[in-house]
């Protein structure tokens, strides 16, 4: 279950078209893999879910029936389509980090998804490219609602997910205890593309690191296979993933 405050769209000083009661407004994914796996059109003015408001208080709801076999992470905006002019109005993307809102359906552990329905954060409507509604960790996702947490008693490096991916993956990874971290991107000729983490504190415990498929300096990389890598104390381990567009 999605859901947005759509107030700061109404004000002319901030929206070139402003949004108004009786625009259609719209979930938009952004998440090229996500879009095949349901069976949708890869469009900019998709229109697989519809949010409606009936209390008429700027708060939009939508639920998203997702077809299996899927994975958890969202990646998506919102646009609406203004009933005067029928103009399809979005958020902005860009290529910084966060262009795009990232929500996860939350897991108390590994491939258990104990809450269904899950019902999303709210987000708000912004006009800025950086999106403040993020989540980088399936897990927290849900413990910070179910208040439940667990240390994991021993260090790991879990797949990417989505794998394959296009643009942005998910790298999580476990703690046994606290201590700096280490996280970095290879390609097949084992020349280090992209440093993620260098000598980090993280807590014992779960975490994610995001890597939106650039290199060190800004550039988008080339589709292909790359590696995976982190270190802290004594513990180092490798993985592969896909890059695809």
């Amino acid at each position: 279950n999605f859901s947005v405050d759509m107030t700061p769209a109404t004000d002319a000083n901030l929206q070139a078209i402003p949004f108004a009661a009786g625009d259609s407004l719209f979930w938009v994914c952004e998440e090229p893999a996500f879009v095949v796996t349901q069976g949708w059109e890869d469009t900019n003015e998709m229109r697989v879910l519809r949010l409606t408001d009936d209390d008429n208080d700027m708060i939009y709801t939508g639920t998203l029936n997702v077809q299996e076999p899927a994975w958890n992470t969202f990646i998506y905006r919102y646009a609406y389509v203004h009933m005067a002019d029928l103009s399809w109005n979005t958020e902005p993307e860009g290529f910084s980090n966060f262009a795009y809102r990232v929500r996860y359906v939350g897991q108390d552990v590994a491939r258990s998804f104990p809450s269904n329905p899950w019902n999303m954060p709210l987000d708000t409507w912004t006009n800025a490219e950086v999106k403040t509604d993020q989540e980088s960790d399936p897990f927290t996702s849900y413990t910070a609602i179910d208040d439940q947490v667990t240390v994991p008693q021993k260090y790991a490096l879990l797949q990417n997910y989505p794998n394959p991916f296009n643009p942005t993956t998910a790298i999580p990874f476990t703690l046994a205890q606290a201590g700096k971290v280490t996280l970095s991107i290879y390609n097949v000729l084992g020349q280090k593309v992209r440093t993620l983490l260098s000598d980090q504190i993280a807590a014992a415990g779960t975490h994610v690191a995001n890597w939106n498929g650039l290199d060190a300096v800004g550039n988008r990389v080339a589709s292909g296979v790359y590696f995976y890598k982190i270190q802290s104390g004594t513990f180092t381990a490798v993985r592969k993933m896909i890059l695809m567009k």
